[in-house]
């Protein structure tokens, strides 16, 4: 498999790990998941971690479309974890059409990532 989902509630954010390609037999598995964690959570951060990308069937992902655009006003955050710099312009772009907080982080950063996806805007204000 080279995706991996794994839910933080406590924290309010989902993990998605890709490490290659995505079938459209692991989107079939993972989007209904991600999609019913967001409907229950008031708002939802994302840490997508990517370490190698890989053929994605743009078919498989059609019907699941619909599913990111209903998931997009609950979404608070999302946190690209990546060493791949192709991504960067992408990241960027992503953050610029949506209202959502887009940051990229590299590998070694994991952590921080994680760390800025949990933290409150009132943590974040200046004092």
């Amino acid at each position: 498999m080279s995706v991996a989902y794994t839910e933080h509630p406590e924290e309010g954010y989902i993990e998605v790990l890709i490490d290659g390609g995505v079938s459209s037999e692991e989107m079939a598995e993972i989007m209904p998941r991600i999609e019913t964690f967001a409907a229950a959570a008031e708002d939802v951060s994302i840490l997508k971690t990517i370490r190698r990308m890989g053929f994605v069937n743009p078919l498989a992902a059609l019907p699941y479309s619909l599913t990111g655009l209903r998931m997009l006003p609950r979404v608070r955050r999302v946190a690209i974890v990546t060493d791949l710099t192709a991504l960067g312009p992408l990241t960027r772009m992503s953050g610029i059409f949506t209202p959502i907080e887009t940051r990229q982080f590299r590998l070694s950063e994991d952590a921080a990532a994680r760390a800025w996806l949990t933290r409150t805007q009132a943590e974040q204000s200046p004092a």
